[in-house]
């Protein structure tokens, strides 16, 4: 490291130096005088000698302090909080699981308006509702309960879908999904049960009940009779035909 002397003007190695109370004192090697400089100004002075120096590069500038980062906003915990499922709580028809609530229909359970006489929905006339003709099987019952209980078991939900289609039951379960959904608007379980009901109503024969599936079976072997017995009819009378054609010629 070298300095600028200010006596005879040289650069100078700053080999020998002192300290005298708050003034560094460096000493030139090459004419003997002394330099004096407090702290601050000596370590500038010095700086600046060494950037003139072309035999000793400069250093580099020192590099600025980064800028603080400004600190992010902490959110509280309960608002980092999502739940899975935001289903309030039922907003109407009690308690009792297969209970139409008030201002729906009791068949399809669509919105029913005050002074309406029938539904825009279904077309039931309310006045002729027959409430035995909707109710569910002891069955059926005794597995919506089970389902009310443990409602967000989606594995439940998907055998209780497969033995109600077994017993062709799926539009009663249709229905208590809707009911389950006129009393708790966004249950996303609810909504993917009735999804599910249209979905495997709209599916082929594995669905049918077993009452459904033999009588659909008779129906298709009574059909294959029927055919057959009007071929052999047809066949018989080309016979006839034939025979007497050949009867007339000879």
């Amino acid at each position: 490291m070298k300095y600028l002397c200010q006596w005879c003007e040289r650069l100078a190695d700053a080999a020998r130096f002192r300290v005298d109370g708050a003034e560094l004192v460096l000493t030139c090697t090459k004419c003997g005088a002394e330099t004096r400089a407090r702290p601050a100004e000596a370590s500038t002075e010095l700086v600046a000698v060494i950037a003139a120096d072309p035999a000793e590069p400069a250093p580099p500038p020192p590099a600025p302090a980064p800028a603080a980062a400004p600190e992010a906003p902490v959110t509280p915990l309960s608002a980092r909080v999502v739940p899975i499922h935001a289903v309030p709580p039922p907003t109407f028809g009690g308690d009792d699981p297969f209970a139409v609530p008030e201002g729906r229909c009791p068949k399809c359970v669509a919105p029913r308006q005050p002074d309406a006489l029938a539904c825009n929905q279904c077309g039931l006339v309310f006045d002729n509702f027959v409430a035995g003709e909707h109710r569910s099987s002891p069955e059926l019952e005794v597995v919506w309960k089970e389902l009310v209980a443990r409602w967000d078991d989606l594995a439940a939900h998907d055998r209780a879908l497969a033995s109600a289609a077994a017993r062709g039951e799926l539009a009663v379960m249709g229905r208590l999904y809707r009911i389950r959904l006129a009393r708790q608007p966004r249950d996303p379980i609810a909504a993917r049960g009735r999804d599910e009901v249209l979905r495997l109503a709209s599916s082929t024969t594995p669905f049918l009940g077993p009452h459904q599936a033999s009588a659909k079976d008779g129906t298709e072997s009574a059909q294959r009779s029927l055919m057959v017995v009007a071929a052999a009819m047809v066949g018989m009378s080309l016979l006839f035909l034939g025979w007497l054609m050949f009867f007339n010629n000879g």
